[in-house]
C-alpha cells in the first residue's frame, strides 16, 4: 500500500500485483494537464509544480481468527467452542485506511479496504467546501472549522478516546500546511491554474491571513469519527475552536502524537510541534 503521483497504489504483497488504484477527484480537477500524454501544456515550470498523494497513510485493522487459528479481517462464521455443530458465532474484522495528499490538496481520505476485491470510499473530508462526505451524506455534511485546515501534511493517527463516556474510535490530524494563497493551498490566476506557493517555503512568509472573516489556515489540531469523518474536537487560535488558545495559530504539519498514561486503552494526552 503506497502513493505515488496523483494515485494511491495497492499491491498485493505475495504476487506484486497491483489490486487496484485510487484516484482523487481533486486531481483530475486541478492537475488534469499532468496525465495527458506528454504532459500536456504545462507552461509555469518548477513555480507551479504539482503534487499527487504523496502523503502518508495509516491502517486500522482488526482480525478476527478463523475455525483453524488463521487470522482475516474478513467476517467470519466459526462454531463456538465447547457447543455443537449448530452453535456458531458471526465475527467481523476491519481493514480501513486513512490519508491525506500533502502538496496534493487539503483533503483527507477514508478508505474501507475489508474486502480487497471490493474497495469503497469511506468518507472524504474536504476543507474546500467545508463538508465531510460519505455514504450516509452524499451531498456532504457541513463542519466550518475545517474550512480552516492547510495542504494535508499530518499523518493521520487512529486511536481510542472517551467521548460522551463512550470509548471511540477517531483520527487525529494536524490543521496543516498553509502553501499560501486565499484558502492555503498555493496560488492560481483567474482560471484556476496553478502559478506558484507563497508559504513557509517563501524567504518573507508571515503567518498574516487572519481577518475578521478570514481564518488562520492549518493553525491548530483536528479530532474526527474515525468511522464517519464527522469531526468532532478541534483546539486552535480561531474562534470557533472548541479548545481556543492564542498561542495555536501557526501550520500544524506533523503527526500527532498519543499516549495512553495508564494503560486503559483510552488516549489521556496529545503532544505535537
Amino acid at each position: 500500500f503506497g502513493t505515488a503521483q496523483g494515485m494511491v497504489h495497492v499491491v498485493d504483497a505475495e504476487s506484486g500485483n497491483e489490486k487496484f488504484t485510487f484516484l482523487p477527484k481533486e486531481i483530475l480537477e486541478k492537475q488534469a494537464e499532468t496525465l495527458k500524454q506528454g504532459g500536456g501544456n504545462l507552461v509555469n515550470g518548477k513555480n507551479a509544480l504539482y503534487y499527487g498523494m504523496d502523503g502518508e497513510w495509516t491502517a486500522h485493522s482488526v482480525y478476527v481468527s478463523k475455525d483453524d487459528g488463521t487470522l482475516t479481517v474478513k467476517g467470519v462464521v466459526r462454531n463456538i467452542v465447547g457447543g455443537t455443530s449448530a452453535d456458531t458465532e458471526n465475527l467481523q474484522g476491519k481493514q480501513w485506511v486513512y490519508g491525506g495528499m500533502r502538496m496534493g490538496g487539503r483533503s483527507y481520505y477514508a478508505l474501507d479496504l475489508t474486502d480487497i476485491n471490493n474497495p469503497k470510499i469511506k468518507f472524504h473530508i474536504d476543507p474546500s467546501t467545508g463538508k465531510v462526505y460519505s455514504k450516509a451524506n452524499p451531498s456532504g455534511k457541513a463542519f466550518d472549522a475545517i474550512k480552516n485546515m492547510g495542504q494535508s501534511w499530518s499523518k493521520p493517527k487512529i486511536d481510542y478516546v472517551n467521548w460522551k463516556g463512550q470509548r471511540k474510535l477517531v483520527m487525529f490530524v494536524g490543521g496543516g500546511y498553509d502553501a499560501g494563497g486565499a484558502d492555503g493551498d498555493g496560488l492560481f490566476d483567474a482560471n484556476n491554474v496553478r502559478t506558484g506557493y507563497a508559504g513557509y517555503e517563501k524567504f518573507d512568509y508571515k503567518q498574516e491571513n487572519s481577518t475578521s472573516t478570514k481564518k488562520t489556515i492549518g493553525s491548530g489540531v483536528y479530532m474526527f469519527d474515525a468511522d464517519t469523518g464527522d469531526l468532532l474536537w478541534n483546539a486552535g487560535s480561531n474562534s470557533d475552536a472548541n479548545l481556543i488558545s492564542i498561542d495555536l495559530k501557526y501550520s500544524v504539519a506533523s503527526e500527532i502524537k498519543t499516549v495512553d498514561r495508564n494503560n486503559d486503552g483510552i488516549i489521556d494526552h496529545l503532544y505535537f510541534a
